[in-house]
């Protein structure tokens, strides 16, 4: 942020054409290894998926619109359903008040920010110091699992308000208040509208178990009233979440249901959902993250480099002894035992268990999730918590009236940590080793795993030690001692985090080329570019990837989307007799090879890097190692069909406003009988017509467009797309914001009489 650079892997983008002509010098790029980074499909999603979406959503809110609709893929598409487009978060402003390019930047240092602050908050609520609070929040904010998808912010968004919802039910649950409920509610529900559904999941899990463990805990000690009270203040906080989750839900359900991503819930499927676990090699990254390398680097070699992303696990060397001396120590302690409860069942999940099996088939949308592997957000929530437990441990048998129990106690923690913590080094270290070994002795060979790795993870354990022992042995004191292992967890972290994201300059972020700029000036349809191939492992050689239509303001026939129009690929899979969503990505719809008789209006220019002389079309431009074929029906996104018979039929319409609102496209249309208007944009539930003011009937045309009749004459015909689970949604969210503000004023008023 403060050199200047953009939070974005834009490098990624030069692989691909019309970008792959200015190669960026390494002088220009701000990666920690080389100018080109190590493919990762994962973190491509960040400038492909991300900066596309929040580019069109910036821009729809600056015109005074809510974007629902993207007219710049897949012929039209929803937007706002997609959850991960996060139109309904209310941080995802700063998309507004900064530019795009500069506000993944502005966005991630808040969300880490707000992360150790809740986090900090809750653990001072459950009693720890300030020192223990600030291990567990410095731990889970700058943990792997929230750094390495800092470009995918979905995730992290949604895993930031975990601790302030897990905060403001321990008040609830302890004052028996309603207004803390509904503030807990509150924060669940802006954990959902932050855009990641499978995070969200988990979030809402672990806000349920809170309750129940804070409920059962309560009516132990106290009257028997309390678990009823307990059960209609958990009650009340999720259905306040739901309310306020509304606006997003209801629209993402409904695009669920009609999505390619609709899986039945099958033996098979449960066998695909569990092959995405976290492998139990990968324990030991655990200890040293880049034992099988690292994609910022350029090394990673087992498998993808996005595997590197979905199974991060490291929390740092000091906070996993820590970690391992509260559990054992401070069990007994408010709220350890459920930190200790969720770390194993997180653990549990995310590697691929028996337990897997209740959920995907007993919770709806499951089997639609993709691999249990990113339950691992609350193991290292949990871990964080229990290292801020361990560290308020040791602080508080550092107190001179404990002097003579100290140096015993100390030396049995010290121990304990160190002696878990071997287990936990060597177990995991066979595991590995046996997996190496099973490779063929060639593989062994080119690992090249050695002493280097180890030194850096030697140097942090060695310090820790030193400093835990010099502090139990009574060498130093606690504000030297607070501020050495603050220091020794934060380099520890950053020395990771710090060279994982790529950036790059502002001018970088999809740059104009000759292609853009004549297709921007010129280019009257949609285009359609031909991209036969995808790669999981290598820079895919692709014209215009999916997506990037949308940065540009192109109209676009592919696109990439997690969930799309199922209709909408069986359109185009049986114009191209294949599938249209390469096997390493089905979230992508290309289209892999020309195809015939495309219906009219569905695409202007044809983009491809081969000759297609044997096709018809002609060349109209070539340029950035782009061919560029021109169709019969290039300018023709709406055109009328007669029904009448006659002689040759008087007619034409052509869009009037077109940009103006995302939401809507008005047309004026004149023929002479009766004929049908159709517009060149994918039919789906949601759309309304009116014709000269008066609403018509909506109908598919040519198997994927939208069309309404109409009598001789001219007219002025008007397409909005305003779908009822929107409206619906919107008023429910406001009845959700409306409880959390009467259940403030209802508190207030009654602190004030009293």
């Amino acid at each position: 942020m403060l050199g200047g650079k953009a939070l974005l892997p834009a490098d990624l983008l030069y692989g691909m054409r019309p970008w792959s002509g200015e190669q960026p010098a390494a002088s220009q790029t701000q990666h920690s290894a080389s100018s080109t980074p190590q493919w990762n499909p994962l973190l491509w999603d960040g400038i492909a998926q991300f900066y596309p979406w929040r580019v069109h959503y910036s821009r729809a809110l600056a015109q005074g619109s809510i974007p629902l609709w993207n007219p710049h893929q897949f012929c039209g598409t929803p937007f706002a359903a997609n959850a991960q487009t996060a139109v309904f978060y209310p941080l995802n402003l700063l998309f507004v008040l900064f530019s795009p390019v500069r506000a993944f930047g502005v966005s991630a240092a808040l969300h880490l920010l707000l992360a150790g602050a809740f986090t900090f908050l809750l653990a001072r609520a459950l009693g720890m110091g300030r020192f223990g609070a600030t291990v567990a929040g410095v731990t889970f904010e700058f943990g792997t699992f929230m750094v390495v998808w800092l470009e995918l912010p979905t995730l992290v968004n949604v895993a930031t308000w975990l601790p302030l919802a897990l905060y403001l039910i321990l008040r609830s649950s302890d004052l028996g208040s309603f207004a803390y409920a509904a503030r807990a509610g509150l924060a669940l529900g802006v954990s959902v509208l932050a855009g990641h559904f499978q995070i969200a999941s988990y979030v809402l899990g672990a806000a349920a178990l809170w309750w129940v463990w804070l409920t059962i805990a309560r009516a132990r000690t106290r009257e028997p009233s309390a678990l009823g009270q307990g059960i209609l203040l958990g009650l009340a906080s999720f259905a306040v979440a739901l309310l306020i989750a509304a606006p997003q839900i209801l629209p993402t359900f409904e695009l669920a249901g009609l999505s390619h991503r609709v899986r039945e819930v099958t033996s098979e499927g449960y066998a695909r959902y569990l092959s995405n676990a976290i492998p139990t090699r990968n324990m030991i990254t655990l200890f040293v993250p880049d034992f099988y390398g690292n994609p910022s680097a350029g090394s990673f070699w087992l498998g993808s480099a996005a595997d590197f992303m979905e199974y991060a696990l490291y929390v740092g060397i000091l906070p996993l002894v820590l970690a391992i001396v509260g559990a054992v120590f401070a069990i007994r302690w408010r709220a350890v035992g459920f930190f200790v409860t969720l770390a194993v069942l997180s653990v549990l999940f995310a590697f691929g268990t028996p337990l897997n099996a209740v959920t995907y088939y007993l919770v709806p949308g499951t089997s639609a999730l993709g691999g249990p592997n990113r339950a691992v957000v609350l193991f290292c929530f949990s871990a964080a918590m229990l290292a801020g437990f361990g560290a308020h441990w040791f602080i508080q048998f550092a107190r001179e009236e404990y002097a003579a129990t100290r140096r015993m106690l100390g030396q049995r923690a010290l121990l304990v940590g160190a002696a878990g913590f071997a287990v936990l080094f060597v177990a995991c270290h066979i595991g590995a080793a046996a997996f190496i070994w099973a490779l063929n002795a060639q593989t062994r060979a080119d690992l090249r795993i050695g002493l280097g790795q180890y030194l850096p993870l030697l140097a942090i354990l060695l310090a820790s030690m030193a400093i835990l022992a010099l502090y139990t042995a009574g060498q130093i004191r606690r504000p030297l001692f607070a501020g050495l292992a603050l220091a020794v967890i934060v380099g520890d972290l950053f020395a990771f985090g710090v060279g994982f994201n790529p950036t790059a300059a502002p001018e970088r972020v999809y740059p104009e080329t000759a292609l853009t700029r004549w297709l921007e000036r010129s280019a009257a349809g949609r285009i359609m570019p031909i991209n036969p191939s995808w790669s999981l492992t290598k820079t895919p050689e692709a014209i215009l990837p999916p997506n990037a239509a949308t940065v540009y303001g192109f109209d676009d026939v592919q696109g990439y989307d997690s969930l799309f129009s199922r209709h909408y690929k069986s359109f185009v899979d049986e114009h191209l007799g294949i599938d249209s969503s390469p096997r390493e990505n089905g979230n992508i719809l290309f289209i892999r090879r020309l195809a015939q008789h495309w219906p009219q209006g569905m695409a202007g220019f044809v983009l491809s890097t081969q000759p297609l002389g044997d096709s018809g079309l002609k060349e109209v431009y070539d340029a950035d190692g782009v061919r560029v074929y021109q169709t019969p029906s290039a300018a023709q996104n709406t055109y009328v069909v007669p029904l009448g018979s006659g002689g040759a039929p008087v007619s034409r319409a052509w869009v009037t406003d077109p940009g103006q609102d995302v939401n809507a496209i008005r047309v004026y249309a004149e023929t002479d009988r009766l004929s049908r208007l159709v517009l060149a944009e994918a039919w789906y539930p949601g759309w309304r017509a009116t014709v000269d003011g008066v609403p018509q009937p909506i109908s598919p045309a040519n198997g994927i467009f939208q069309s309404v009749v109409l009598e001789p004459g001219e007219h002025e015909v008007a397409f909005t797309y305003e779908p009822g689970t929107f409206v619906v949604g919107t008023f429910l969210g406001l009845v959700g914001v409306l409880a959390v503000g009467v259940a403030a004023g209802t508190a207030l008023a009654r602190r004030r009489r009293a």
